[in-house]
């Protein structure tokens, strides 16, 4: 299990508090819909030395937000702020997205490209490769041993 540091805990509670900030920017009926106890989870886990500076005159999406604030605020806008309509559109896209992520693997791992021609080794190649093995020296156990001594012994009479 990969270990969260310091430097991690301390990002994802300066984005907490960057998600405080524009919730607090929120219309009164938009920011009430949100359960009280997200918005206290957001409350007491953000970093309170933290002030993010923003202008409210321009738009969200020109405020400096960190990469987990947005997701943070793209969630919670989703689940609690985003009408019917609107749940429609993120699913539609969240799912477009993930088409086109499983599009990009496929062509990156195709299978029939795997083994195309430029990859093959010709057949004289291989011929021209030595093949070393390790012999496996089988010995005989110890018991094995004195019987077989023992045998030779009653041979011998």
């Amino acid at each position: 299990m990969e270990e969260i540091t310091k430097v991690e805990i301390d990002n994802y509670k300066n984005s907490l508090a960057e998600v405080e900030a524009v919730l607090n920017c929120l219309e009164y009926n938009a920011y009430k819909r949100i359960p009280n106890n997200i918005i206290q989870a957001i409350h007491n886990n953000k970093n309170g030395d933290y002030i993010f500076n923003y202008n409210e005159e321009l738009d969200y999406d020109k405020w400096n937000l960190s990469m987990e604030a947005k997701a943070i605020l793209y969630n919670i806008f989703k689940k609690y702020i985003a009408d019917e309509e609107e749940k429609q559109y993120f699913m539609e896209k969240e799912r477009y997205e993930i088409m086109q992520i499983e599009k990009q693997k496929s062509l990156k791992y195709n299978s029939n490209d795997i083994f195309n021609k430029s990859d093959r080794i010709s057949f004289n190649k291989v011929q021209n490769i030595e093949k070393t093995e390790l012999l496996k020296i089988e010995k005989d156990k110890w018991y094995i041993k004195i019987i077989n001594k023992i045998k030779t012994l009653f041979r011998r009479y």
